[in-house]
């Protein structure tokens, strides 16, 4: 992946041999994005940007243009398909299929999609910290603003748009068809 986001992977044949798929093309919802400066600043660095990287308006352009389009991947953040009791959400994941990542580490060959508890382990390899800095010289909107997103309910919403929140413990529960009824 790190490869074909810098450039230098260019087409699908390069990726693989059997593929007989063209050019990869690598679409954002906004080349402002804070995902796209992310992977900018992790992987491209001060260089210029591929080619191959172009921006929608939006996320559901994003999913649309992917849907059509099987020579390209879609980068979106993590809140946009985790919530499977958004229709929204349901409708992505029938069009598009969300890619497992591993990490540089040789010793670890396992594949991770982004799911809160392989975001908090740093088992997925794209994540970021957010952090809420508040500089007011007194307590205020700002001040009430940073309790609340620390508090119950604050955390509560990070949880439910499938970022991790910081108070919350790791949870990962393994089911096997076997057992499910």
């Amino acid at each position: 992946m790190k490869e074909i986001l810098s450039g230098k992977m260019k087409t699908w044949h390069d990726a693989d041999d059997q593929h007989k798929l063209a050019e990869i093309t690598v679409v954002f919802d906004n080349m402002k994005s804070s995902t796209t400066r992310l992977l900018r600043d992790s992987i491209v660095g001060n260089e210029k940007l591929p080619g191959n990287w172009f921006a929608m308006k939006n996320n559901p352009e994003v999913v649309d243009y992917v849907s059509k389009n099987k020579d390209a991947i879609g980068i979106l953040g993590v809140s946009w398909i985790s919530d499977a009791q958004d229709s929204l959400t349901v409708d992505f994941l029938k069009k598009v299929k969300v890619v497992a990542l591993t990490s540089n580490d040789p010793q670890d060959r396992e594949y991770y999609k982004p799911y809160q508890a392989y975001i908090a382990l740093k088992n997925y390899p794209v994540c970021r910290n957010i952090y809420v800095i508040n500089r007011e010289a007194r307590t205020g909107l700002g001040t009430g603003f940073a309790g609340y997103l620390a508090g119950e309910s604050g955390q509560l919403i990070i949880k439910k748009m499938g970022l991790m929140p910081a108070t919350q413990s790791v949870r990962l529960v393994h089911l096997h068809p076997e057992n499910v009824q």
